[in-house]
Order: C-alpha cells, then structure tokens, then sequence
C-alpha cells in the first residue's frame, strides 16, 4: 500500500501537472469582450459554470470566457490543458471557423470537448 501511495503523492501529481501547464498567450485586447461575456452568457454556459466552478470538479479549477491566442474560450482548466465548448444554433454557419480556431488552439496542446446544445 506504501508504494501505490508513493506513487501517487500529492507532490508527485502537482509536478505532474505543471509539467503539463502551460502558458498560453493571448490578446490583451480580449480581455473586455471576455469580461462582457461572463455577464452576459447564455443557459447552458450559466448551468454549467455552476457545476464547475470553485474547483467543485475533483479541485481543478476552471476558468470562464477565457482569452485564449486570438480567442475566447468557453471554460478553460489550465491543470489539464482542457477546453470545454458549448456551441449552439450561433455556431450553425460557422463549422470551419471553429475547426480552424480549434486547430490553432491545439498547437498550444490544448484539448477540446465540445457540446451542442439547440438555443
């Protein structure tokens, strides 16, 4: 039992995650469209937030509305390089953008789960 602890210590898994955040530039001029969206965000985003929020995910902490590169992001958890998307009916004419946009973000070693919802 003393080895599986040792090889899961807390310390282990915290150099474990830093070693796999990273920090992922953005444009500054981001920032108040960012802040403008966490206010004004649609159900789903709301009903989610409140699922995830204050670490209440297994401790990771994520991030909302969050300036990413060229973009924002829907939510953002920097300890497991994960986004998550929920795109709706806003999205319908927009497929390749969000494939490019996706791509781009990737190369930062982000990861995507993605969720359609009809708005």
């Amino acid at each position: 039992m003393k080895a599986i602890a040792a090889l899961y210590s807390p310390s282990m898994l915290a150099r474990e995650v830093m070693a796999r955040r990273r920090i992922i530039p953005y444009n500054p001029k981001l920032v108040p469209l960012a802040r403008q969206l966490r206010k004004n965000g649609n159900l789903a985003e709301v009903l989610l937030w409140n699922q995830i929020k204050n670490r209440q995910v297994k401790g990771y902490k994520f991030l909302r509305q969050s300036p990413m590169d060229e973009y924002i992001v829907d939510f953002f958890c920097p300890d497991l390089m994960l986004v998550i998307e929920i795109d709706g009916t806003t999205h319908d004419n927009k497929l390749t953008e969000d494939k490019q946009r996706q791509a781009r973000l990737e190369t930062f070693g982000v990861r995507f789960l993605r969720f359609w919802i009809p708005m």
